[in-house]
Parts: C-alpha cells; sequence; structure tokens
C-alpha cells in the first residue's frame, strides 16, 4: 500500500517481548488460547454452593469455538475437582503464557466464589485507607490451606505476563459483599438467587461451628470489610501490560449472582447475558457494555433478580484504547498492542501531516492518467533516541501468510534515524519534502513508531539486510529470555507477593506509538 522501501527489522529488537513458544512457525496462524475454570460445589464447603459456574464453562466454551474461531484443542477447561487453586495456577502460567506470544489471543473465565483474606503485604491499606483485605478468588479446594485461594495481587502479576495478547479476562464471582440475608436470596417468584461470595475463612468456620457442623446457617449476613475495594479484581496501578480487557460481574460492593433461567437451570447472571451478546463477534466493546448493563436492568424487570440485588458490571482496558473495538480487537490492533511498552516513561505520538478524513488516501488513474496520493508523518518524542517506522500491512484475514511488515524510515536514502527531544516529520524525500507515495494494495495499514535509546542491529538475508518480514516473524524476534526474566522480576517482585520491582532502564527506554492509514483505488 505505502510504498514499501526497505525492512531490516528488529533482531536487537528482541531485548523486548517474551519467549514464543517453539510450536509456532513463523507465518502461522495467530495462536488462541482459553482457560476456563468452574466449580459448583466446594470441598470443603458443601452447603454453600454456586449453581451454574460449571454451566457458565460449557456455554462460553461453545461460543469461543462458533463465533471466535478457538479449536476444540486451543481450550482448557477445569470443572468442579479439578479446579483447584494449584491447577488454576499452574494453568494459567503453561497454557495461557507460555503457550502464547505478543499478537496472540487469549481467553480467561473464573466462575465461581470469590472471598477476602487478610491483608499481608499491606497494598489493600495503601490503595484504599481502611482496608485490610486481599480479594481473592475461592477455588474448589479453598479453606484448604493458605495457598487454597488466589488472591488479587497474584492475579495482577499474571496478568502482567500476557502483556502484548489480545486477551480477555472474565470474573463472574464477587470478592466481597454488600449486606445481604445468607447466601441464599429468594426472588420474587420464589425462586433462588445465589450469591457467589464466601465470607471470610475465619467467620465461615465459625458459622459451620454455630450450625452444629452440618454445614452453614441459614441466616449469617454477607458484609464488607471497612473501605473494601469490593469487585475491583486487580489495583490499576499494578497493570504494566497492554491488549488486556477485563470483565467483573459486578461493581464495587455489589454481589454477583447465579440466577435459574429456567427450572433446575442456573446460570451467572453475568455470564448468562454475556454469552448472549458475544453471539455477535463483530460488536464493540462499548457496545457491549452498554448491551450487559441493559440487561441487567432486564433481569430486575423480568424479577430474576430484586431491585436490591443490584448487580452491573465492571470493566477495566489496559492500556491501548480498546472501546471502538470487538472482544479481540481488530486485525490491525495487534501490532500496535505487541509492539506497547507498558512500562516505559517515553512519550511518543505519531499522526499524518496531510489532514485528510480518517486518514484516508488514493491512488489509481484519473483521466487516463496515473494518479498517487502520499502521506508524511510527524512523531513527537519526550526524549532523544533513534526512531523507525514500521509499516504492517494486512493481507488475507484468515491465511496471515499475506501480512507482510515493512521498514519505511530509516532507508537507503535516509540512513541517519538519530533524533532529539521534540517533533519530527518524516518525509520519504526531505529536500522536495514529498511523502510516500500510496499505491496497491487498496486498504488499511498500521504505521508503528518506534523509538529506542540504542541503534539497533538489523537481520540479514543472503549478505543482504532483509527488507520484509511477515507479522508473525516480527513478534517472534521478540523474545529475549534477558528481557522475560526481567518481565518477571517487574511483576513478581522481590517477596512474590505484592511488592514490584523498579523497572530497569532497558525495560524502560523505548516505546512505540500508532497510526492507521487507509488506501482507496481511484479509476475515473
Amino acid at each position: 500500500m505505502i510504498n514499501r522501501i526497505a525492512l531490516y527489522l528488529l533482531t536487537v529488537l528482541s531485548m523486548i517481548f517474551l519467549f514464543a513458544p517453539a510450536s509456532q512457525t513463523q507465518g502461522a496462524r495467530p495462536a488462541r488460547r482459553a482457560l476456563l475454570v468452574g466449580t459448583d460445589v466446594y470441598k470443603n464447603f458443601p452447603e454453600n454452593p454456586t449453581p451454574g459456574a460449571e454451566e457458565d464453562v460449557r456455554e462460553t466454551r461453545k461460543i469461543l469455538i462458533e463465533k471466535y474461531g478457538f479449536r476444540e484443542t486451543e481450550i482448557r477447561t477445569l470443572l468442579r475437582d479439578e479446579a483447584t487453586a494449584h491447577n488454576i495456577r499452574e494453568a494459567f502460567k503453561s497454557w495461557l503464557i507460555k503457550e502464547t506470544r505478543p499478537g496472540d489471543r487469549v481467553f480467561f473465565l473464573y466462575s465461581g466464589h470469590g472471598t477476602n483474606v487478610n491483608d499481608a503485604d499491606g497494598d489493600e491499606a495503601k490503595n484504599t485507607p481502611g482496608d485490610t483485605r486481599d480479594e481473592s478468588l475461592a477455588p474448589y479446594d479453598v479453606g484448604e490451606s493458605s495457598d487454597s485461594v488466589i488472591i488479587d495481587d497474584e492475579l495482577s502479576l499474571l496478568i502482567n505476563q500476557l502483556s502484548g495478547r489480545m486477551s480477555v479476562l472474565v470474573f463472574d464471582s464477587c470478592f466481597s459483599g454488600t449486606v445481604s440475608r445468607g447466601s441464599r436470596d429468594k426472588a420474587a417468584d420464589g425462586s433462588q438467587a445465589i450469591a457467589r461470595y464466601l465470607p471470610p475463612l475465619e467467620d465461615m468456620k465459625s458459622l459451620v461451628t454455630r450450625s452444629g457442623g452440618k454445614g452453614i446457617a441459614d441466616d449469617y449476613r454477607i458484609s464488607p470489610s471497612s473501605g473494601s475495594r469490593g469487585l475491583t479484581v486487580v489495583d490499576k496501578e499494578a497493570i504494566k501490560t497492554t491488549g488486556v480487557v477485563i470483565f467483573s460481574a459486578a461493581q464495587p460492593h455489589q454481589l454477583a449472582y447465579s440466577i435459574p433461567v429456567r427450572p433446575d437451570y442456573y446460570r451467572g447472571a453475568f455470564s448468562y447475558l454475556l454469552d448472549q451478546y458475544m453471539e455477535n463477534s463483530r460488536t464493540t466493546l462499548r457496545d457491549l457494555k452498554s448491551s450487559l448493563v441493559s440487561g441487567m436492568e432486564g433481569l430486575y424487570r423480568k424479577k430474576m433478580l430484586r431491585p436490591d440485588q443490584q448487580q452491573y458490571p465492571y470493566f477495566e482496558f489496559f492500556p491501548v484504547p480498546l472501546e471502538n473495538q470487538p472482544l479481540f480487537g481488530e486485525t490491525l490492533t495487534a501490532p500496535a498492542v505487541a509492539l506497547s511498552n507498558p512500562v516505559s516513561t517515553i512519550t511518543l505520538t505519531i499522526r499524518t501531516l496531510e489532514g485528510k478524513k480518517e486518514n484516508i488516501y488514493y491512488f489509481g488513474t484519473v483521466g487516463g492518467k496515473p494518479y498517487n496520493e502520499s502521506v508524511s508523518y510527524e512523531v513527537q518524542t519526550s526524549e532523544p533516541g533513534y526512531l523507525y517506522l514500521i509499516v504492517f500491512s494486512t493481507g488475507d484475514p484468515v491465511d496471515t501468510d499475506d501480512d507482510v511488515a515493512t521498514r519505511i524510515f530509516p532507508n537507503a536514502d535516509q540512513k541517519d534515524n538519530r533524533v532529539e527531544k521534540g517533533a519530527h516529520k518524516i518525509f520519504r524525500d526531505p529536500v522536495t519534502r514529498e511523502g510516500f507515495l500510496v499505491t496497491e494494495p487498496a486498504g488499511r495499514d498500521v504505521v508503528i513508531a518506534l523509538l529506542c535509546s540504542s541503534k539497533l542491529n538489523f537481520g540479514q538475508e543472503n549478505g543482504y539486510e532483509k527488507e520484509n518480514y511477515k507479522w508473525a516473524e516480527v513478534f517472534d524476534l521478540l523474545k529475549s529470555k534477558r528481557f522475560s526474566e526481567q518481565v518477571e522480576t517487574l511483576t513478581r517482585g522481590q517477596s512474590g507477593k505484592g511488592q514490584t520491582a523498579s523497572p530497569t532502564l532497558d525495560m524502560m527506554k523505548w516505546q512505540t506509538a500508532s497510526v492507521v492509514v487507509e488506501a482507496r483505488k481511484l479509476d475515473k
């Protein structure tokens, strides 16, 4: 589309992202990995079930296969006694993190109880004065040991290691509750809406004792800890990643409920609605949010939930703007997400200079003569460094072998790409100020501006500087073990729980920005 001058691409950029699994070949279809977790019953609290959680997993699995292109072999499920804290941790690390690379699609669902535990490292009180609890997932074996819950701090560290993927994480559970009459509340029609929340485990033990060891007392009350962050699954300040969409079933200080959608058939209220709206894979996140809110209000009108069982979804997007994108983003979203540095202090922007509406440029023939518009760019940077412009062009939306990445700056005519802090205009010919010619094929490209504190060493092919790469090849190049270890240090912290190390200089001194440019063909 845009004049594809040489691309000598990114060997030392291999400082940047995590290992790609050896099984993924260059030019191959981007991988999809889903981990779906649900349990209706609990080993140590059999009288406090979450009916419908396992059905949430089964129905979501169908949607991913039928509407989002996931293969059966790309989805793992953990149901009932498989859904232990150990199994969830290990599957998240081995299946979602290690089996994927930047540019891939990841989906995670947890459906079941949430709870809270004593905050061991003080981060809750730091973020919310008076809060002394860590919000937690309550796996099948909750109550077995101190490791049988998965706290919000740990979730944040795992999510950080998904940076560069297009990841969707759904939590249909409570992490802290409002005042409620017991674990089972009868709706207006006499059916039961069941709160997906376990009181703090130390309270649960006393409740079991009070009931004579026959289960949880029917009259216990669910109360939030003082100043609790409620259903905030992760601390936004702790997230250092890109391309992650997080859905929680309810707002802070609200419970999430299982509801009977027909006699003796329960679903999580949130998962039930989400599956309906996921049927249209092109629905934008903005519309999806709106539909979920209105859908929840519809459940109140149908008396499947009472008004005092108020439950509204909670959303977080990190940090690339995604609201106007479908659930896993558009094709051109992948490079912007995969090549972004979430821990960089550099501010970088890129825009086109011609003032075209929606950045649409034309080529073709006018009056029988060739016609080509040109595009030039302005890059604004907060720090000096070496600047690179890379064009990612889409081919066949299914066969990604046609996707090409091309470097347009620096090039054979402009080899000096050292820039100072400030604004810089990039032309194909800096003397005449002519831009890069727009040519075949028609379509949309994403142009990535990359600023790095060090000059990059580009690879060669047959003794010459390599010109073109597949997208997957670019993503595969970003797999330095050194950087992988730095990311784990940054997200894991010295104690492995809540304390985050400061970013290293290598991790901070590069950044990217992107702009989408479209070429349309004329024939008049």
